[in-house]
């Protein structure tokens, strides 16, 4: 497979770590919080809920005091979906990449928008994990839309569930990040690498983005113990 970098940051080579930012806060107190562990910034807009000038310049103020790759993800809500696709291409030039669920109406509109980036083509699954063939099916439709990495997120029912999901990252016909949600998926926020899935995710508010999600500062101590040599790509500039 052709690789991949988001911004900076190459991926494949090292296990990374992406903070999660939903919940404004100072750009220093973020980036101090990351401690240089971290690689990746996504930036929740359909969580962050800010005018689109200010999320610009949140997005700017921290890029500015790092050396990492940036994620722009703005999940549909009812309460944004008149403007959502107006504002995330505002927000485009300002970022590395884009995450974008693989089956929103706005779907296609977003690639051919954010010609040039990264697009990562998501699927989350709340309730269950999908059998193998059903994950290799959404990930052959997100490479044939102009996807670079195929991400997908699913609810571990069982031990089973997990492994599943791990052994398809071998398979996937394009770059996969692999999560399995839940508190039996915990495991795999930190041992997905070792199956070859891009990063993993960790939060920066109070509390998880997602089922199962670690604090950015557990997951980079973890990192730190069970990965020799981490990362430091995304040391702070000094």
């Amino acid at each position: 497979m052709k690789p991949v970098r988001i911004g900076p940051i190459p991926l494949a080579k090292k296990p990374l770590i992406t903070a999660v930012v939903d919940v404004p806060q100072p750009a220093d107190k973020i980036v101090a919080l990351c401690c240089g562990a971290v690689s990746l910034f996504e930036f929740r807009l359909d969580l962050l809920d800010m005018r689109t000038d200010v999320a610009v310049k949140f997005i700017r103020a921290i890029r500015a005091r790092t050396r990492c790759g940036c994620i722009a993800t703005f999940r549909e809500t009812s309460k944004n979906r008149a403007r959502r696709l107006g504002d995330l291409k505002e927000i485009l030039p300002h970022v590395d990449a884009v995450d974008e669920e693989i089956t929103s109406a706005n779907v296609r509109e977003i690639v051919r928008a954010a010609r040039g980036k990264i697009v990562i083509l998501s699927h989350h699954d709340f309730k269950k994990t999908p059998d193998l063939a059903a994950i290799r099916k959404m990930a052959l439709r997100a490479k044939t839309m102009g996807a670079h990495v195929f991400k997908i997120a699913a609810h571990a029912k069982t031990q089973k569930d997990v492994a599943r999901l791990l052994s398809f990252v071998g398979q996937s016909p394009l770059p996969c990040v692999a999560i399995a949600m839940g508190a039996l998926g915990a495991i795999s926020r930190v041992t997905a690498p070792l199956f070859g899935s891009l990063f993993s995710y960790g939060y920066t508010g109070k509390r998880p983005v997602a089922p199962g999600q670690l604090h950015v500062k557990r997951l980079a101590e973890l990192f730190a113990l069970f990965y020799p040599n981490p990362p430091r790509r995304g040391v702070i500039h000094q």
